[in-house]
């Protein structure tokens, strides 16, 4: 089972490494820089989750987060922001995006596993 799929526009996030080896479930992770690979990715892999950040080059995370609700086949994969965003409405604007919750980055390492893992359940 493919477990996230995490589109970024920061090739290393402190919490990645965090996630891919503590997500005992986790049997690909992969970090992408660009929305539109990060959409044929989670086309090809149906990932269980999506990590994504909304500043990506060339096509924002909310445009990311549309393009995933509109394809039937991941229309149903929780997909998180994890963004350093975190201006009044910066929230809103993700969940109307079609996003199913919002971190702000930094992360908490203390609880972001459990925070991911609700997702999940």
């Amino acid at each position: 089972m493919v477990v996230s799929c995490r589109v970024d526009s920061h090739a290393t996030w402190l919490y990645g490494t965090i996630v891919r080896v503590s997500l005992t479930r986790s049997d690909i992770f992969f970090a992408l820089g660009r929305g539109k690979l990060g959409i044929e990715l989670a086309e090809t892999v149906r990932p269980a989750l999506v990590l994504l950040d909304i500043q990506l080059p060339l096509m924002d995370g909310y445009a990311v987060a549309q393009a995933l609700r509109r394809n039937p086949a991941l229309s149903a994969t929780p997909t998180i922001v994890v963004t350093s965003y975190a201006m009044v409405g910066d929230r809103e604007c993700a969940l109307v995006a079609g996003c199913n919750g919002y971190l702000e980055k930094p992360v908490n390492p203390d609880t972001f596993l459990d925070d991911v893992a609700a997702f999940l359940e």
